[in-house]
């Protein structure tokens, strides 16, 4: 979002005739679209929705997500892994268990951060802030083994190898993420009329991050036309266009339009 004279957002919201096979109709009512130069909220409907927040570490979901965000293959991961295990800095990384026994202290393990440089004020949030949840466990257990946690706070930066920094960050984030409560949105649909066409978007509002604020950049939450702003009914949409196709017929057809907040 740009930070104009107002606040400004493109959105892309879609006709709701879909397509119009008569060219010379199709025309007149882009030419009404268009002379008509704003748009007006008519509406906004939505259901809260929730993104829950991961279960805990084991070896092979640790595997995965080092694969898809750090872009580390299976053996480079478990050999930075293993290397962080070996320092004292996370526990031992092979382990099929994704849920913490009922006595241990998880809360004590979200302290060691408190002080961290880079992971201090999100743990210090989660202890002091009323936010600290406890793990949403999983359902397998080796019986020997507890889930991947880090066991020391460090400054990722600290950490000379480059595989064994990104592991440890997101073995960190995924810890604190664990400790967190679920993200929080709004799956909504905004219908605007623009002269005598009415248009639609569908996508989310977030309303609280939450374990997906010390997940990034990993993690994102999207759906439809994307994260949508919370507009109210009768707020005017500027600087309008009509996008796609240009009115061809038979062909889908769009409006995409900057919309203006009045401070």
């Amino acid at each position: 979002m740009r930070d104009l004279a107002h606040a400004t957002r493109e959105i892309k919201f879609n006709w709701k005739r879909t397509r119009l096979f008569d060219h010379i109709v199709a025309l007149a009512l882009y030419e009404l679209t268009v002379d008509a130069g704003h748009a007006r909220v008519m509406s906004t409907e939505g259901r809260r929705t929730s993104k829950y927040k991961p279960k805990p570490l084991h070896t092979v979901e640790l595997q995965k997500r080092a694969a898809k965000f750090c872009r580390l293959g299976a053996e480079q991961t478990m050999e930075a892994a293993e290397k962080l295990y070996q320092q004292g800095i996370i526990t031992y990384p092979r382990t099929e268990t994704d849920l913490f026994k009922p006595e241990e202290d998880v809360r004590s393990y979200v302290e060691e951060f408190r002080g961290n440089s880079v992971f201090g004020a999100y743990a210090t949030k989660l202890l002091d802030g009323g936010k600290y949840r406890p793990p949403r466990n999983g359902t397998h257990t080796d019986n020997a083994h507890s889930p991947i946690t880090p066991r020391t706070s460090k400054d990722p930066k600290d950490i000379g190898d480059d595989a064994q920094r990104k592991v440890y960050e997101l073995i960190v984030k995924h810890f604190l993420a664990v400790c967190s409560e679920d993200a929080l949105g709004q799956q909504t649909v905004i219908t605007v009329e623009m002269g005598t066409e009415v248009f639609s978007a569908r996508g989310l509002m977030v309303q609280e991050e939450n374990w997906l604020e010390i997940y990034k950049p990993y993690e994102y939450w999207s759906a439809g036309a994307g994260t949508l702003p919370n507009l109210q009914v009768s707020l005017i949409a500027v600087r309008c266009g009509w996008g796609g196709a240009q009115c061809d017929v038979g062909k889908n057809a769009y409006l995409r339009f900057v919309y203006q907040r009045k401070q």
